[in-house]
Order: structure tokens, then C-alpha cells, then sequence
């Protein structure tokens, strides 16, 4: 069994990583590069080993409990990104027993992660064999491969935990949109927040901290070696017993959580569904979920919008344009694809504070304030990436767009109700950010607005552009109910990148009149100069007319283009309206 399982994820890993290049070069380039980095760190562990470094003993036992730790939290965390061997797949085919449970913790290991497995494996135990000498490093064997028995025994009881509450869609979705915050805020700048915790905290944190880590079921075994190598037996003996209880515990809880992530867990029927099969009910009918009266139908009375549509209504905006308006603004704040967005543009602003700070702890000049090149750059670029974000609305749009084209929706109402229910949402976030910008790097009032006017013109420039390119062309993206790291649905590499490119290319021609005005501004004239002002003024002219532009001309293509669109999509995977 287990060899069958195994074939069947390195055969399912593999085509996912086939479909496209892209992803199989950029996984390549991944696991390499993650490969490399576990080596440096292994020679650097054996080589403090070999050279008796004192802190020795507590490195392997903090990398042991970070190790057995990381096993448990990643794979719940992303458990929605990777569903190979999930045990619901495998229920029509076999029932739960000693035997699966055994094979589906052997092949957890399995892939990558197990060469990495191996390579930690074989430098916790060099490395004791070196430090204590023969009984030591035999301790720290049985310790070791008791460490590894718990990781992926409790990752698997946790994964297996966690699916029960994801089975819904927007389960699901959130799963994915919390794990793309970990990885854009946590682990994508691990290296920054290790290098500032040694800085900040010194080698006194390491100690405390793995001296409360090791008597943590997630530490224990690791420290078994390091308590024999001090002569501490009492202290082996303690620690022993914790790994064995958390090993045993883990053993009990994945064989008792395997038939509930296979079948589900069994619900009581309520008395009034007892009472309804009865009464010779065919369908348990949910009172809920009852249409209390007919639908609309084609008889000359619109549909009903939604209650937010109102408001959109007042200030003068046609009705198709106010509907689609209130679902984008619905969109951003629901729908992880495009949170996706957003947390990606605050990465961008908290980059922008923060590095400097960071360079400045370091002992490094940074210039401060409006000076600062890199930081005004990754603040602006954040708007730029929202506006490249709204072009591609109609494609995360695609189950409901038939609507439009059946409806025979005019091009520029869609253009411009995605553009306002955007703005709702992203001119708050812009102006947050320069705020938040401005009070860290001590920016004045003025110099905030020069900020915020550089960022609103890449916005409207970018918008724009990709409102243009995006009527004419589009390319797919993931469908609904998937979250921003899942690859499902994407393809035509080639074609994303030419137009993204292209995208960016028209963007950044579309603005840089105004830019090359601020910009002089910026570095040469100074903040308040009267060049200045009139580049400031020329800028907000020029977002207005972007803005019209935009609508504009991306509504009259897509007039003439929507018919065309709405095939392509609805050929993309999980892209088809279920109507």
C-alpha cells in the first residue's frame, strides 16, 4: 500500500508541476534554492559542533523543536493549497485501518520535503555522534527518529482536524487567504526577522528559549542527546516520558481523526426531519433556504439590486453601472483573489516603512523621509499594482459576466461600475498608506500629498491601461472558490506575461508626462517650488483624464469584444456559469 501511495503523489505532483513551465521552472528554482540554504545551514550546524562551540546543543535542539513545529503548523496552514492523498479521495476505494494510517504517515514524507527530512535527519545525528561521543549519539538516534514519528504523526492528525471545518467554499477560501498572509508578512522576509531577533536579542533569547522549548512536546525529543551529554539522567527520564506520551497521543489521535476526514463526521437528524421522512418526505426541505416568492422573470420589471446599489444610484450612476459597482466593492472585500491584492500592497507599504528602520538598526545611512527613494518607490508601486488589479476584475468577474452580455450591458457601465466599486475600497487604502507612510519617515502635510498625488497617478495610469488591454485581451485566472497560491485555472503562461507586460508598458507611457514633471520636482526643483505646483496640478488633470480614458475606450472595445470574452472564459477550468 504504501508504494502505491507513494506512486500515486510523486505522479500527481509531477503533473501539477508539468501543466505549465512556469511552474515547473519556478518550483525548481524553489526547491533548489531551498535545498541550498538547508545545506548551508547544516554545514554551519556541524561545523559549530565540530568546534565545540558551547551553544551548541541548544542549536540542535531550538532547530529540532522549529523542525517538528513547522511539520505541524505548515501543512495546516496550506492544507487547502495541496490535496493529494487527502483521505476523503481515498474513501470510495478503502476503509479506514492500522495499515492506511501507516501508509499515509510513511508517505507524508514523501517528495522534497522528505529530502529535506533527510538531510536534518542525518545532521542532528553526525552531529551528536560528534558532540557526546557513541552513547550520545545513539540517544540522540532514538531521540531524532522520535522527533521526525511526531512531526508527521501530529501534522497529520492536525491536517485531518482541520479539513472537517473546510468544507465549504469560503472555509476554504479564508484557509488560503490566511496562508498567503503568512507567507507574504513571515516567511517570504525570514531572513530579515531572524536577522534582526539575533541583533536586537543576542544569544541570552536563544538559551531561554530552548530552555522552555525542551520540556515542550515539540522539543522533548530533541533534547534527549543534550541531557545525556550534561550527565542530567533524571532530566533524560523526564524528558523520555513526554515523547513518548506525545508520540502515543499523536498515534491515538490520527487513527481516531482518519475515519472523520474520510467520511465526515455523522449528524443527528432533528426531530422535525424524522418527523418529514415520515410523512413520506423525499427531501429534507430547509426552511431557510425556501423562495418565499417567484423569481423575477423576463416581464419588463428589473431585478432587484443590491441594497448597497442604492447609494450608487443617488450620486447619478446608471443602474447597470451601480449594480456592478456594489458586487466589485463586494468583491474586494469577500472574494481572497482580490484581498490577495490588497495584502500584497500593504506588504509593499509595510516594506516601505520598516526597511529603513531595519537598515538603520543595522548600522547602515538611509535617507530619511521624502529623500528616501526606496521607500516612496515601494509605496507608489503598491497603487500601481492595484490599478493593474482592476483591469483583470472581468475575469475574476467570469460567472457573473454572462449576466452582462445577455443583459446587453454597455461596455462603459462595466468599465465604469468596476472602476467605482474599486475605488471605494482602494482610495481608502491609498491614502491609509501614505498616512501610515508619511508619520513613520516624519513627512509633512505637503510632502504627504506629493506622495498621495504620485500614487494616485500610477492608479489612474495603470487602471487604465490594463482597462484598455483587458477588453481586448484576457487570460485566465483562478476560478471562484480557489485562493490566491492555488494554481487551478491558470494557464497560457506565455500569454499572461506578454500582457502583463504589455500592461505595464502602456501604464507607464500613458503617465509619463506627469511623472517626468513630478519627478523633476521630487529631485531637483524641491518640494516647494512653483515647478512643483504646477506639476501637482498637471498630475490631478492628468488622473481625470485617465480615468475618462479609461472608461472610455475599454468600454467601447469591449462592446465590440464581449461576446468573445465571455467564450473564452467560459472555456477556462471552473470558470462556467453553474446557471
Amino acid at each position: 500500500m504504501v508504494g502505491q501511495l507513494a506512486a500515486i503523489k510523486l505522479r500527481s505532483l509531477w503533473n501539477t508541476m508539468r501543466a505549465q513551465t512556469a511552474i515547473l521552472v519556478m518550483s525548481i528554482i524553489g526547491y533548489v534554492y531551498g535545498l541550498v540554504l538547508v545545506v548551508i545551514l547544516s554545514v554551519g550546524v556541524l561545523a559549530a559542533t565540530i568546534t565545540k562551540v558551547p551553544q551548541a546543543p541548544q542549536i540542535l535542539v531550538g532547530l529540532g523543536a522549529v523542525y517538528t513545529l513547522g511539520w505541524i503548523l505548515l501543512p495546516v496552514v496550506f492544507a487547502s493549497q495541496e490535496g493529494t492523498l487527502d483521505p476523503k479521495k481515498l474513501a470510495p476505494f478503502l476503509a479506514p485501518s492500522r495499515k492506511l494510517a501507516w501508509s499515509l504517515l510513511l508517505v507524508t514524507a514523501l517528495g522534497v520535503a522528505g529530502i529535506y527530512l533527510v538531510i536534518f535527519l542525518g545532521v542532528q545525528i553526525a552531529a551528536w555522534l560528534i558532540y557526546g561521543g557513541p552513547l550520545v549519539g545513539l540517544i540522540g538516534i532514538v531521540g531524532s527518529l522520535l522527533g521526525v514519528f511526531i512531526s508527521l504523526v501530529w501534522s497529520r492528525a492536525a491536517v485531518g482536524w482541520i479539513s472537517r471545518f473546510q468544507t465549504g467554499r469560503r472555509s476554504k477560501e479564508k484557509a488560503g487567504l490566511i496562508a498567503f498572509v503568512l507567507l507574504m508578512v513571515i516567511l517570504a522576509p525570514m531572513g530579515v526577522w531572524m536577522n534582526l531577533a539575533i541583533d536586537s536579542l543576542g544569544l541570552r533569547a536563544l538559551e531561554v528559549a530552548v530552555s522552555v522549548a525542551q520540556w515542550t512536546p515539540v522539543g522533548a525529543p530533541w533534547a534527549l542527546a543534550a541531557a545525556a551529554a550534561e550527565g542530567a539522567w533524571g532530566k533524560v527520564a523526564i524528558l523520555a516520558a513526554i515523547t513518548l506520551v506525545t508520540a502515543l497521543v499523536g498515534w491515538w489521535a490520527w487513527r481516531t481523526i482518519l475515519p472523520v476526514a474520510m467520511y465526515g463526521q455523522p449528524q443527528r437528524l432533528k426531530a422535525a426531519d424524522l418527523e418529514a421522512i415520515e410523512a413520506g418526505a423525499q427531501t429534507l426541505v430547509n426552511p431557510n433556504r425556501a423562495k418565499r416568492q417567484p423569481d423575477p422573470v423576463v416581464s419588463g420589471v428589473p431585478m432587484p439590486l443590491l441594497d448597497g446599489a442604492q447609494r450608487w444610484l443617488r450620486l447619478g450612476v446608471s443602474r447597470p453601472a451601480a449594480a456592478i459597482a456594489e458586487r466589485t466593492r463586494m468583491y474586494w472585500v469577500r472574494d481572497p483573489r482580490l484581498s490577495a491584492q490588497l495584502i500584497a500592497a500593504a506588504v509593499l507599504v509595510f516594506v516601505a516603512s520598516a526597511m529603513p528602520k531595519v537598515f538603520a538598526m543595522q548600522g547602515e545611512e538611509v535617507p530619511a523621509g521624502f529623500s528616501n527613494g526606496f521607500g516612496v518607490g515601494m509605496l507608489v508601486f503598491s497603487g500601481f499594482i492595484l490599478g493593474q488589479a482592476i483591469g483583470i476584475l472581468l475575469q475574476y468577474d467570469s460567472t457573473a459576466f454572462w449576466l452582462e452580455v445577455a443583459g446587453g450591458t454597455r461596455g462603459r457601465d462595466d468599465r465604469w461600475g468596476r472602476l467605482l466599486g474599486s475605488s471605494a475600497v482602494v482610495l481608502g487604502f491609498i491614502a491609509l498608506a501614505v498616512l501610515i507612510y508619511g508619520l513613520v519617515s516624519g513627512l509633512t502635510l505637503w510632502e504627504m500629498f506629493l506622495v498621495f498625488t504620485l500614487m494616485m497617478l500610477l492608479f489612474s495610469c495603470s487602471q487604465a491601461a490594463t482597462s484598455i488591454i483587458g477588453s481586448q485581451w484576457v487570460y485566465p485566472v483562478q476560478p471562484p472558490g480557489t485562493n490566491p497560491l492555488s494554481s487551478k485555472g491558470t494557464g497560457e503562461f506565455w500569454v499572461t506575461m506578454i500582457v502583463g507586460l504589455a500592461q505595464m508598458a502602456f501604464a507607464v507611457l500613458l503617465g509619463l508626462v506627469p511623472l517626468a514633471a513630478l519627478g523633476v520636482a521630487f529631485f531637483g526643483t524641491g518640494a516647494t517650488s512653483t515647478w512643483t505646483y504646477g506639476a501637482v496640478l498637471l498630475a490631478w488633470l492628468w488622473v481625470a483624464l485617465s480615468i475618462w480614458f479609461g472608461v472610455w475606450l475599454g468600454g467601447r472595445i469591449l462592446d465590440r469584444t464581449q461576446v468573445e470574452i465571455l467564450t473564452k472564459i467560459s472555456n477556462w477550468p471552473g470558470h462556467r456559469s453553474k446557471a
